[in-house]
């Protein structure tokens, strides 16, 4: 369902009369901040071992590792959070992350073997704070508290339309900071993060709507909620949605190796998360103007069409001569 044009996310009334107050004016610059560490880990660890131990390779095997562990381990984080609520896991993750973050950028520079620095980059991913999803979760429950029967699905599209942009936002910006950072030191985006996770993601956790998305894995009653057997997650059409997901994730995973290798050949191998923060920027525009599109663009339409885009925008980034080609092709592909 598309946001009709007077129920867009920066006119609707009801989104800024009823949803805003609900859940505070401050949660949306906190949780908006408190996701830019998510987004600077890949790209902030790939830079730093590759400044600190010289091999591309190993940089691209460590940044693939963070990848892994939050895939490993996300899905028992959310499952803590049903359990327990978002409060407290995402200060026990917040704090891991952060002691994570902070060794990293101590055991890159010893004399410790590779493995120690593999094992600290999957720690790193492994506690990453799952601040979007929980965001999602916040304001859907609030949606459904705060908002008329009438009125959530016009608001529930604006808010998911936002989220999308938040997420894309950080994504172009991340990178970016990493940058800018890695201009100065190569040390310093990986130290940036841990602060920004210690006070930003501690404020998300400690922020009263925490209080709408209580743990759920029992009822008043005592009974135990309705569950999917384990086979569903065998279902072809989830598998189908999961290899798709799967080749997006490479595509950026690729994507960032081989540009920093680049980068690399051309002496700016800290500057790599500026070129790369571009994609971020094509992602951010579509995702913000998908409240936009009309109902007679299906979901199905949009998956073929941009789908296309991105293989024609990644095949322009493969064979562009030159770096300014290169940003633009990044641009179309993100």
């Amino acid at each position: 369902m598309s946001v009709r044009p007077e129920t867009r996310p920066e006119t609707d009334p009801v989104l800024h009369e009823r949803l805003v107050p609900a859940v505070g004016r401050s949660y949306f610059p906190i949780a908006l901040a408190a996701r830019l560490p998510y987004a600077m880990m890949v790209v902030g660890v790939l830079t730093l071992v590759v400044a600190a131990r010289g091999s591309m390779t190993l940089g691209g095997i460590n940044s693939a590792v963070v990848g892994a562990g939050t895939a490993l381990v996300g899905p028992l984080i959310g499952a803590a959070v049903d359990r327990w609520g978002q409060r407290p896991v995402l200060l026990v993750v917040g704090i891991v992350n952060c002691v994570s973050l902070l060794v990293m950028s101590w055991v890159v520079f010893t004399t410790l073997p590779d493995w120690a620095v593999l094992v600290t980059a999957f720690a790193i991913g492994a506690s990453a704070p799952q601040v979007g999803p929980m965001s999602r979760s916040r304001l859907v429950a609030l949606i459904g508290r705060a908002i008329v029967p009438g009125r959530r699905a016009p608001v529930f599209n604006a808010t998911m339309s936002y989220e999308s942009g938040a997420d894309e936002i950080v994504f172009v910006f991340g990178p970016v900071i990493v940058g800018l950072l890695a201009t100065a030191n190569p040390v310093a985006p990986v130290v940036g993060a841990a602060v920004l996770t210690g006070v930003f993601v501690g404020a998300f956790a400690l922020h009263p709507s925490a209080r709408v998305a209580r743990g759920t894995a029992s009822t008043d009653t005592g009974s135990e909620p309705a569950r999917a057997p384990a086979t569903a997650l065998l279902a072809p059409r989830l598998l189908v949605l999961v290899l798709g997901v799967l080749g997006i994730g490479l595509m950026f995973g690729t994507v960032l190796t081989s540009l920093t290798a680049v980068m690399e050949d051309l002496g700016h191998t800290g500057q790599a998360g500026l070129i790369y923060g571009t994609m971020g920027v094509g992602s951010a525009v579509l995702a913000l103007s998908v409240g936009r599109f009309p109902a007679s663009f299906s979901l199905r339409s949009r998956w073929v069409w941009f789908a296309a885009v991105m293989v024609a925008g990644v095949i322009g980034y493969a064979v562009a001569p030159s770096l300014g080609l290169i940003t633009v092709a990044l641009l179309v592909t993100g």
